[in-house]
């Protein structure tokens, strides 16, 4: 087999139907052209799974996959994601977190897992090194994250890190969540419901191996050159690690009262920002709670706007509830709200709801979630998500705000910065502006757009369009080349919060993928890999039904102003156009063109997508 540095070298898969694990020796082909986690997920997942397959069937696969960077010494390196076909949307989706089992995966020896088919009982999977086993897991079945995770530190030993899913990933919550050590949760599209379909309840691995890297002496030069660029953006790094998400947005909130309930700071693997805290919570009927939180800041920006959740020592226990039961928390709130104003719209009353009526205190809200999680009564109804809640429920259609059924509340108004929002509907995974964070989340000169291009590789002959507008920037144009430099941040397997972002030009990028694989890939070969990624989710989509019409802002979230541009209803199919252009897709479509597919050498993608032609 073939030395590998910076990855371990091998992918694993696990069939869960029939008890087979396969190991399969990493090519240099699939490295270079899809470079890691994400990337790498993404074509194992496309070509495993049949067009069509109900996501809560075994023949639904999970990808699990860590990037070249991921488990260094390179900053932010431990972000990884977990992807299959969501239950909330039919469509890809995916979620990540910091402290994923995929980091000590790759410790063990294994750059992807794929977990395909589903056990007749529950079971987890235990990697140790070159050791990898199907265990059962009548035990844990029932047990919440928490405890999930503590017996099997029990039983494995604690330098074994723990992916687990609690009660809602047991009964198919279609917004579950796996959590990783008790904390670290990868939130969206439903990917613990994935593992409960599968009856797998965990997987739990412990890898001694580490990383090797190629040029060991630039690798560290650049770790240093790095640091020294978060230092040189100490105030931003601060202003993170104090407030996180709220930093931009402190004026709304009591920082001091937020400030009381932070205990220590926490960090990811490599990370010099640590935005993550325990959580202490010191007086009143919830004291004596503490438990580590991951973004804490996200959860109060969350809640912000939902009654009952006033003090911020009730979002803090909504946010360990909803991970003990592991459930998303944004869906999770997304539900109550929607919850509330069916009731406040008379289209539910106080008997549909189980004699909650207004969820509007914390305990009534603990009580919704707990029938959420458990599937009890009126929580099945809104276990299904926004889009199949109102859509069951007689004059409730209005009321979905959810873009390809994942909750995107917080796109409402714009609020979020210019590509950020417009990237709610251009994301494969649809709701979230994950692929999308550039500097666009406050107001900037043209001249700041222009530099900024150079830092995420946009071509020179492309900038003059891209920064283009009222504001400085064209919204559509830009968010094209923001999601192609986010999905290599993805594949790398950093973290892509806007100080980390920042710090990560394409300059350093080629560099640290040089130095930690030996593999010599341009800036623009690199980019060319991630919209080759990008490209091959938007096929997956398109081979499940996805059409132009699914890349539109529900009513509820307009009209709003996007880089001095209103987005409305009318206006929504020209700014689709302008993205689609610069994707080089077809206008009509939206679908990658059959010349864009063979130029990024999706050959074999674009043969099954010409065979579909006239089947939609």
């Amino acid at each position: 087999m073939k030395d590998f540095y910076g990855y371990a070298g091998a992918l694993l898969e696990v069939n869960l139907s029939e008890g087979i694990i396969r190991k399969t020796p990493l090519d240099e082909e699939m490295a270079r052209n899809y470079i890691g986690g994400v990337g790498f997920s993404t074509r194992v997942f496309y070509d495993l799974i049949e067009p069509g397959v109900d996501p809560l069937s075994p023949g639904n696969v999970l990808a699990v996959g860590s990037g070249p960077l991921s488990g260094t010494l390179a900053p932010t390196s431990a972000r990884a994601e977990i992807l299959s076909k969501s239950p909330l949307s039919g469509f890809i989706g995916w979620a990540n977190n910091g402290w994923s089992v995929a980091n000590m995966l790759k410790y063990a020896g294994y750059d992807h897992i794929a977990v395909t088919g589903a056990a007749d009982r529950p079971v987890y999977i235990v990697v140790s090194d070159d050791d990898v086993e199907i265990r059962d897991a009548s035990h844990l079945w029932g047990r919440d994250t928490f405890e999930t995770t503590a017996a099997l530190w029990e039983e494995l030993g604690k330098e074994f890190w723990v992916t687990c899913i609690g009660p809602a990933g047991e009964r198919l919550v279609r917004f579950a969540s796996p959590i990783s050590r008790q904390h670290s949760t990868a939130a969206r599209t439903g990917m613990g419901a994935v593992m409960g379909s599968k009856k797998l309840k965990a997987i739990a691995a412990r890898g001694t191996k580490g990383v090797k890297v190629a040029d060991k002496k630039r690798f560290l030069a650049l770790c240093e050159e790095a640091n020294k660029r978060f230092e040189a953006r100490h105030n931003l790094v601060n202003e993170w690690r104090t407030y996180g998400f709220l930093a931009g947005f402190k004026q709304f909130f009591n920082t001091e009262e937020f400030l009381k309930l932070k205990g220590g700071y926490y960090a990811c693997l490599s990370c010099p920002v640590a935005d993550n805290a325990w959580m202490n919570i010191k007086e009143g009927k919830y004291a004596g709670s503490s438990y580590l939180c991951s973004a804490p800041g996200t959860k109060l920006l969350t809640c912000a706007n939902t009654p009952g959740l006033q003090e911020y020592d009730e979002v803090m226990k909504l946010t360990e509830l909803a991970n003990r039961y592991g459930m998303d928390v944004f869906s999770t709130v997304a539900m109550v709200t929607l919850s509330n104003a069916l009731y406040k719209g008379e289209l539910l009353s106080k008997k549909d709801t189980d004699g909650i009526g207004l969820a509007d205190n914390p305990e009534s809200i603990q009580t919704l979630l707990r029938k959420i999680a458990y599937r009890e009564g009126y929580g099945d109804l809104l276990a299904e998500g926004m889009r199949r809640v109102c859509a069951q429920v007689k004059g409730a259609a209005d009321y979905d705000t959810s873009i390809r059924g994942i909750d995107a509340d917080g796109a409402k108004g714009g609020m979020l910065g210019a590509t950020e929002t417009f990237g709610h509907v251009t994301s494969h995974r649809g709701g979230m502006m994950e692929r999308s964070t550039s500097i666009s989340f406050r107001p900037r000169k043209r001249e700041s757009y222009v530099t900024y291009s150079a830092t995420i590789g946009v071509p020179e002959e492309a900038v003059e369009r891209v920064c283009e507008g009222p504001e400085g920037l064209n919204t559509p144009r830009l968010t094209r080349y923001v999601e192609d430099m986010q999905t290599l941040i993805a594949c790398q397997g950093l973290c892509r919060r806007p100080p980390v972002a920042q710090v990560w030009d394409i300059g350093l990028h080629t560099d640290f993928y040089a130095a930690a694989t030996g593999i010599e890939m341009t800036s623009q070969e690199l980019l060319r890999s991630a919209e080759r990624v990008w490209n091959l989710q938007r096929c997956f989509n398109i081979r499940e039904g996805l059409t132009r019409k699914d890349d539109r802002f529900p009513k509820g979230l307009l009209p709003m102003t996007l880089g001095g541009v209103e987005v409305s209803e009318d206006s929504m199919d020209s700014l689709l156009n302008e993205y689609y252009e610069e994707r080089g897709w077809d206008v009509e479509t939206g679908r990658p063109t059959r010349e864009k597919l063979v130029g990024l050498g999706l050959q074999d993608v674009a043969k099954e997508l010409d065979g579909m032609v006239g089947k939609q």
